[in-house]
């Protein structure tokens, strides 16, 4: 449900997107590439930048919806250094890269870029929140 919802919020906020949302969109980016360059979460950036990418379709309902999606995500993965160890460092720059290739095509009003962009994101996103699990799971057996 979050690929649907995500993947076409990505390209209607390239064809919608007001100047003061994409000034969000890229204040979140900004506060992701500097978490991400100190090794830190990037989660509350990140919800940030999906935020305003939602609020930039104008639809209501992709806002009702969105939100509770995240609830529930929020609840089940986090990317921190802490929480994975030194691995997630790779996974904090990847994902950095995948905003901002996101944030490129939304700027360029790029609709299938930006569909593109969100489906490589979530897809990516998945893959890195099952490697934290194993990753997690391999240390707290090791002890």
């Amino acid at each position: 449900m979050r690929v649907a919802l995500e993947v076409e919020a990505a390209g209607l906020a390239a064809l919608r997107h007001t100047s003061c949302e994409l000034d969000e969109m890229r204040s979140a980016l900004d506060e992701i590439r500097r978490a991400a360059g100190q090794g830190g979460s990037i989660d509350s950036a990140a919800r940030r930048f999906h935020r305003a990418l939602v609020a930039a379709t104008h639809n209501a309902y992709f806002d009702s919806l969105f939100l509770a999606l995240h609830d529930q995500a929020d609840t089940r993965c986090s990317f921190g250094v802490p929480a994975v160890g030194a691995a997630s460092c790779g996974w904090l720059r990847q994902a950095c890269l995948e905003y901002e290739a996101l944030a490129q095509s939304i700027e360029g009003r790029d609709a299938s870029t930006a569909r593109a962009c969100m489906r490589v994101h979530l897809s990516n996103r998945k893959a890195r929140a099952r490697e934290a699990r194993i990753v997690t799971a391999v240390a707290v057996d090791s002890r």
